[in-house]
């Protein structure tokens, strides 16, 4: 009943009320700061004051929507970059893992692999295979 009163005193049709509006309170905490201008816009004689009236509350009306917006767009952002940074986390943590497990054959692959006199398995036959085995094994050990 009183919200139909202020739509008319408003000259609104309807309104659509959210359920973050109505969790929050906006439409209550609205029409309880305004109640003295809604109730004396109807004494006000003269037609211009009273569409200055209405135009003023109209957009203060809209103030404090878009300030709810703000905020509301602020901590959808602030949301978005946490959930990027926990996604940026998890691939560094993969990329970790993945480095300190290739790690141990690397230095072995490195090492066979400089062309120096006296190399552990060059002479005899299966040196490659031999290598192979070491670089497996220390794989296997981290």
């Amino acid at each position: 009943m009183v919200l139909a009163e202020v739509l008319g005193r408003l000259e609104l049709d309807g309104i659509t009320i959210s359920d973050f509006g109505v969790r929050e309170g906006l439409v209550t905490d609205w029409l309880a700061s305004h109640a003295r201008e809604l109730t004396t816009l109807e004494r006000v004689e003269d037609l211009r004051l009273r569409s200055v009236i209405q135009l003023a509350q109209k957009f203060d009306a809209l103030d404090y929507e878009f300030s709810a917006l703000y905020e509301r767009a602020r901590l959808l952002q602030d949301e978005i970059a946490g959930r990027m940074t926990a996604i940026t986390n998890r691939r560094l943590f993969t990329l970790s893992v993945l480095t300190a497990c290739m790690l141990p054959s690397t230095l072995v692959t490195g090492f066979f692999g400089m062309n120096t006199k006296d190399m552990p398995f060059q002479s005899g036959d299966g040196g490659t295979w031999y290598a192979l085995l070491l670089v497996i094994a220390a794989g296997a050990l981290t």
